[in-house]
């Protein structure tokens, strides 16, 4: 592929799944403290302020100082995508309105640790999967 410039770009895609090393941490983090926080920031003007996607063991919540903009209990409403074009961009819906949240991270690192931790903890506790090591290949 080349872009508009003419330079030649490639791109490596692949599946984005949680680590099996980090869903025991995360298990154990949200027992202990109780909640997962990871400050963001809004895309409007009105929104640049700081934001925080806070995530607790049975809900996850998008905060603008101390009030709650939206939060939904993990299931199908709990989404986050990522924007192809933005490495530190993301979209995070909560719940059924169809209002989705432009939001920035720190860094593609810090989004993708995001997107890593909602995705994991919803499917962690709407499919009620228990926290355990993978085994390890044996053969």
């Amino acid at each position: 592929l080349t872009n508009s410039a003419g330079l030649s770009i490639s791109a490596e895609i692949g599946p984005i799944a949680l680590p099996a090393e980090m869903a025991p941490k995360i298990h154990e983090y949200l027992l202990f403290k109780k909640e997962i926080e990871f400050a963001v920031k809004g895309s409007t003007s009105a929104s640049k302020n700081g934001r925080t996607i806070l995530l607790t063991k049975d809900k996850a919540k998008l905060r603008e100082g101390k009030a709650t903009l939206v939060k939904e209990q993990y299931g199908p409403n709990v989404s986050v995508a990522l924007d192809p074009a933005d490495d530190t961009k993301f979209t995070l819906k909560l719940g059924t309105s169809p209002v989705q949240y432009e939001l920035f991270a720190n860094s593609a690192s810090v989004r993708n640790m995001i997107a890593l931790v909602v995705r994991g903890i919803n499917y962690i506790v709407t499919t009620k999967q228990p926290y355990k090591e993978k085994e390890p290949n044996v053969g």
